[in-house]
């Protein structure tokens, strides 16, 4: 039976949810997780990340004795792929991060050659290098998690946890991207790119604690979180340690004076009354909770059946100079079963609809030799994922998001109690920044 006076209702449903549900019973608060469809799960922000993120969740399920997470390697796939910069085309993500720097330095030698002649000079071989890379992970996934708060983390944290030779290595990378001498829009492509790909932010300039993430994240395997499976057991390990967990959507919600006061749930249970409410995910869809879209970007799928078949191995990110900052950034193909599927990233427009850009996109598409005239677009929908064309402006310090209350359009009352993490929120470190801000769980008590 539901307890009608909840302390923390957390709407979507993840691997994170879980965490921080864990975390609350632990504080001996009744929590209700919702598996309310139309905030998305955003697959890119919180399935795919690198070896430190990994790290960083085995650590906290260890420490919440959630033996799911704690194995979590059991439903990692690495998954590489492809970004293309203009003419130039980097595979990336492979379990190997000394063969990735090698393509990196091949690739792009303008800013790696260097790094790899300081290795290779050093006596450094691919096993020790490799090595010293997933025991660097490890030990930072486990501080992060264990030992710091977006508060009092900074370059050090990640300079006096990895070896001399990998800090000399990211200085000679980091003096190489810096644009101190002035604006170089080659440099900029190569950081818009990788930051977009590994810190779900298009944006260029980073100061040097986000350049290490990223130069870890870059060097990495890139791994993909089966989720199916998992969810299902942390369901099951949530109710055994009395938490509550419905597959129901909020018919209508009640706020006083700005805080959570009742939610009527579809469901036969009616109407709860909880203290908070925590939306975890990507963007909340026709549900009415009003945030700032300013500076976002969402995409479109499209799933063509094209008239002559381009086989790609893997996943592939397309950029160039001439979309930076444009209506259309980049967009991404990945092969599927008889047809390729894209998705094209837009910003977020109000009130849109697949229709309203539907042959803008196909004509971007056939200009730029994605698809021809003679493919068959079999069909469009507004997609999932989200990044962002602004960063936090501070690290250390999460975005103060403004929540309103969507329900009465004229009203728009501004929320308190009401939290949201993922990638609306601008981290700078892509799901690094989710996973620091929600384990520092204080202030949703």
């Amino acid at each position: 039976m539901l307890n009608k006076n909840i302390d923390t209702i957390i709407v979507g449903q993840n691997y994170l949810s879980y965490l921080l549900a864990y975390q609350l019973i632990i504080e001996r608060h009744d929590v209700l997780i919702l598996n309310d469809d139309r905030i998305s799960r955003d697959d890119g922000h919180f399935k795919y990340f690198s070896p430190m993120e990994s790290s960083f969740i085995k650590a906290w399920g260890e420490d919440l004795e959630t033996p799911y997470l704690h194995d979590l390697s059991s439903y990692l796939k690495v998954s590489p792929f492809i970004a293309k910069m203009d003419k130039t085309e980097v595979v990336l993500g492979r379990d190997n991060p000394y063969h990735n720097l090698v393509e990196l330095a091949r690739k792009l030698p303008e800013y790696f050659f260097e790094i790899l002649e300081h290795i290779d000079s050093g006596g450094i071989t691919e096993d020790s290098f490799n090595e010293s890379y997933f025991d660097m992970c490890e030990r930072l996934g486990k501080t992060l998690c264990r030992f710091k708060t977006l508060q009092n983390f900074n370059y050090a944290t990640f300079s006096n946890h990895c070896p001399d030779y990998v800090t000399d290595i990211f200085e000679i990378f980091f003096k190489k991207i810096s644009m101190d001498d002035g604006f170089d829009d080659t440099k900029a492509l190569f950081s818009y790119t990788m930051r977009s790909i590994f810190h779900d932010v298009l944006t260029v300039s980073m100061p040097k604690v986000e350049a290490f993430h990223l130069f870890c994240s870059m060097i990495g395997p890139r791994y993909f979180l089966e989720t199916d499976i998992i969810i299902e057991k942390l369901r099951e390990l949530l109710e055994s340690r009395g938490g509550n967990f419905r597959d129901s959507q909020i018919r209508e919600w009640k706020f006083h004076k700005g805080r959570p006061w009742c939610v009527e749930l579809n469901s036969f249970e009616g109407i709860v009354h909880p203290r908070k409410l925590t939306f975890i995910g990507g963007r909340p869809r026709q549900i009415p909770l009003r945030l700032d879209t300013e500076g976002l970007y969402g995409n479109y799928v499209l799933n063509v059946k094209r008239d002559v078949v381009m086989k790609r191995s893997l996943p592939f990110y397309n950029f160039s100079k001439q979309y930076m900052g444009s209506h259309f950034p980049f967009w991404y193909e990945e092969e599927k079963d008889g047809h390729v599927q894209i998705k094209v990233f837009s910003k977020v427009l109000l009130g849109e609809k697949e229709e309203f850009l539907f042959e803008e996109i196909v004509e971007l598409l056939i200009s730029e030799n994605v698809i021809s005239k003679n493919d068959e677009v079999l069909d469009i929908k507004i997609g999932d994922e989200v990044i962002s064309g602004k960063v936090a402006k501070s690290l250390n310090l999460p975005e103060n998001m403004v929540l309103r209350d969507g329900a009465f359009a004229l009203k728009g009352e501004k929320l308190k109690d009401v939290f949201y993490i993922g990638p609306c929120k601008k981290g700078p470190l892509g799901l690094m920044s989710s996973l620091m801000e929600t384990k520092d769980f204080r202030h949703f008590l």
